[in-house]
């Protein structure tokens, strides 16, 4: 049963890591590898700690004898029974919460279809009986950390990088640029992609250019990284200089690339801010709109 006095839990699942933690605090309390693993043999566990399958750094940790997988590959969940297993090890586990007594924010990548946008509000409804939902956008999260309302961020994590324009904490849709590159493979920046995408400084550039005119100016001058293959030193620097060497001679001084401190949890911390907000509070999901509406509600209410 829900309990208005328990803080929300925020929970942001990549391709590589979970972050999980309560909402206005500022790190995450719970952070473990995005990754499922069964036996390679059955009956080789012995003893107590035989299982049908581990998750995040138990299974890591046991890799020589089993099978790992990852639910979400390039931002999209691929496999949903595994990636109830990961929710499920978040809740129990590592929070020790029940997600009954609990809203839940949970973070989605930038263009995730529209099922699986569906196929998660089920999952949280029918299978975990949570009282609150929102779903959100994780570019949308990490300018709010940076406490910017408008602005394009670049999303460079592990299994995709997004450059996403935002307008007063909204993505918009048309100007948003998806790469598949993984962390593993952009170590070597300038480098950052292959032929086919163009370097993530023209990337930038596009998707200022698709985007509305009147905001243009301020996107040029909140550009901000997030991701931990952001925090590489120099990374700024170097994009700002490449930006302003494309952007339009009136605004090219005034490009700015902001690199928030704590990277790596920018979009963790963006959600337990945007969801301790006091007008926040109309924007969740309830069970019972839920139910009278079903699962597409989650279009109208998180976007």
């Amino acid at each position: 049963m829900y309990d208005r006095e328990k803080p929300h839990v925020i929970i942001d699942i990549g391709s590589d890591y979970v972050k999980a933690g309560f909402a206005g605090e500022d790190a995450p309390r719970a952070v473990f590898p995005t990754v499922v693993g069964r036996p390679k043999v059955p009956g080789i566990m012995v003893g107590s700690d035989q299982k049908d399958y581990y998750v995040g750094t138990q299974a890591e940790e046991k890799r020589g004898v089993l099978i790992l997988k990852r639910p979400i590959e390039h931002g999209i969940v691929e496999d949903w029974d595994d990636f109830e297993k990961v929710l499920d090890h978040t809740f129990k586990k590592e929070l020790r919460v029940n997600p009954e007594e609990h809203n839940v924010l949970i973070t989605e990548t930038s263009l995730n279809p529209n099922r699986n946008r569906e196929k998660l509000t089920e999952i949280l409804f029918d299978t975990f009986g949570v009282p609150g939902l929102y779903v959100a956008n994780t570019a949308v999260l990490s300018l709010q950390s940076a406490g910017k309302p408008t602005g394009v961020v670049v999303e460079i994590g592990d299994g995709v990088t997004h450059i996403v324009p935002v307008r007063d904490g909204y993505a918009l849709p048309h100007s948003i640029l998806r790469i598949n590159l993984a962390d593993r493979k952009i170590t070597d920046y300038p480098s950052l992609t292959g032929k086919e995408f163009g370097g993530i400084h023209e990337q930038v550039y596009q998707a200022i250019e698709k985007s509305d005119a009147d905001i243009r100016s301020d996107l040029y001058q909140n550009i901000v990284l997030s991701g931990g293959t952001t925090l590489f030193p120099g990374l700024a620097e170097r994009l700002t200089k490449e930006v302003q060497k494309l952007a339009p001679q009136s605004i090219s001084s005034k490009v700015k690339v902001i690199a928030v401190p704590e990277g790596k949890y920018s979009t963790w911390i963006g959600g337990s801010i945007l969801s301790s907000i006091s007008g926040f509070s109309d924007r969740w999901i309830t069970r019972e709109e839920y139910y009278e509406a079903g699962s597409s509600i989650v279009h109208r209410k998180c976007f």
